[in-house]
């Protein structure tokens, strides 16, 4: 955990120095995140301008769950659309035979070697978002907080290990881009509390599609008292989603047949 801590560091430290060469990306990625909460929360008052409550959620509490899909879309931006989005790559030109040589995990190198430092914006507006709602709700505490981050942590660990598990299939599929998207597609209905959407449809993004562990359930334990069963189920899928991501990329290296061979 100490050496896994210490690489990131190293990995931010190399991605600042490479990123900083191109510092009028970050002029294009803020206005990027700035468009991104502008189109999103217009949408969002379009929607309880016409309602008083969505799903059983007021305008508020629906601003702190967009604030969580703007947080876990900048994370995605971040980390892993710029290191895994390449694990086809490797397979493809033969680097994946040197990342296999290093004496470190070669999941932890694929899925991290990359930061791309211009996501953060979003980030900061995401969390900007939740913290207002918080306030405007008048529930905005250290114990408030603390309920949020523990349910945003396994929503983290979920929608890594979902991205894992979809970009390994490159082992099989050079092309996964197509994957990503059916990906985006589902997570695109996290902007809206689950409870919105239809029972079937419900069920299929808890249970087939954990949407509702990646958004609803980390926003609604920023306002409410979230049960402690939603809360232990967040982190038994989340640990779950991280030991079937390993296993399936474990069992992929098995199935690797290296460049050279």
């Amino acid at each position: 955990m100490i050496r896994s801590t210490r690489l990131i560091r190293q990995f931010f430290a190399n991605g600042l120095q490479i990123e900083m060469e191109y510092r009028g990306e970050f002029l294009i990625s803020a206005l990027n995140s700035l468009l991104a909460f502008v189109s999103g929360f217009v949408v969002l008052y379009a929607v309880f301008h016409n309602v008083s409550e969505l799903g059983g959620w007021a305008f508020e509490e629906g601003l702190i769950l967009f604030g969580v899909f703007l947080i876990i879309e900048g994370y995605i931006a971040m980390f892993l659309q710029p290191n895994l989005s390449r694990l086809s790559e490797y397979i493809r030109l033969g680097t994946m035979d040197f990342i296999l040589l290093k004496p470190i995990s070669s999941q932890f190198f694929v899925s991290f070697r990359f930061i791309n430092i211009w996501a953060f914006p979003s980030i900061v507006l995401g969390s900007g978002l939740v913290i207002y709602g918080m306030w405007a709700l008048d529930v905005l505490s250290p114990l408030g907080m603390a309920r949020f981050l523990l349910l945003l942590c396994p929503a983290l660990m979920i929608v890594y290990a979902v991205w894992c598990i979809l970009n390994t299939t490159a082992f099989w599929w050079t092309q996964v881009e197509n994957i990503n998207l059916i990906f985006r597609t589902f997570f695109e209905a996290g902007r809206f509390p689950v409870t919105a959407y239809p029972r079937w449809l419900q069920v299929v993004l808890t249970a087939v599609v954990p949407v509702a562990f990646m958004t609803t359930f980390p926003a609604q334990a920023a306002f409410s008292q979230i049960g402690v069963s939603t809360s232990v189920i967040s982190w038994i899928v989340g640990i779950f989603a991280l030991f079937v991501s390993h296993a399936f990329w474990r069992y992929a290296l098995s199935k690797y047949a290296s460049a050279s061979s």
